[in-house]
């Protein structure tokens, strides 16, 4: 961070003082670089007692209600935009030594695996511009963890929708956190994540909480793109 933030500043000193291509990409790559990791050098130790607080928040927090908020926290985050500054961080965190992230579960269920039924029902029920969201969101939630935003228009045009996946993230997150250390990762094929949460029991814990996650908005999507057909129908 610090690094990308003296390249910013050190490019437009350089080009406002007139230096050459070279030394500026000496200056703005490696003068940077070099200072980043001075500070990271020196900081280890007080980042280091940050991030073991963090992820011994994260791993005791092992609530129902506080998992249900979490999982709903997860959906809302996202939408707003603060996936990739502040969840992201979250779950490096907690992934930093080579560990599973708690967070990381719920990113699985809460968030691929949500826009991936939300993403079927559209390719099996929708209109032809909703069959090709759905078809690309859900190939890309199922099998690279990523692509969350596809089920946006429909959770944005059906209230249902969008109720329903909150409730089903709020329900996934407090299987997850009443469970116990149920961990995985994030942007990972679903059967790659499921796999990695560990014995049988946790395996099955993220599986019915993937459940949840797939079958409920599914369910509601279904409902509401047939509830708006045969309204159009009679409109019609």
């Amino acid at each position: 961070m610090v690094s990308a933030f003296l390249q910013r500043k050190a490019l437009v000193f350089c080009v406002l003082g007139g230096l050459p291509a070279t030394t500026t990409n000496c200056i703005t790559t490696g003068g940077s670089g070099i200072i980043g990791a001075i500070f990271g050098h020196f900081s280890a130790v007080f980042t280091r007692e940050v991030s073991t607080f963090i992820k011994m928040g994260i791993r005791l927090a092992h609530q129902p209600l506080v998992g249900a908020g979490a999982g709903a926290g997860m959906v809302f985050a996202c939408k707003v935009g603060a996936y990739h500054w502040l969840l992201l961080p979250l779950i490096l965190i907690e992934l930093e030594c080579g560990e599973l992230a708690v967070l990381g579960a719920l990113d699985l269920c809460t968030l691929a695996v949500v826009s991936a039924g939300i993403c079927l029902a559209a390719l099996l029920f929708g209109n032809q511009s909703d069959k090709d969201l759905g078809r690309r969101g859900l190939a890309i939630n199922f099998g690279f963890g990523d692509f969350v935003e596809a089920c946006y228009p429909l959770m944005d045009r059906y209230p249902l929708v969008n109720f329903v996946s909150y409730i089903a993230a709020a329900a996934a997150g407090a299987l997850i956190c009443a469970k116990g250390n149920v961990q995985s990762s994030a942007y990972l094929p679903v059967p790659v994540g499921l796999a990695l949460a560990g014995d049988n029991s946790r395996c099955w814990v993220l599986a019915e909480a993937g459940l949840i996650c797939g079958i409920l908005p599914f369910v509601a999507t279904v409902v509401a793109l047939i509830g708006d057909r045969r309204a159009e129908g009679l409109r019609g």
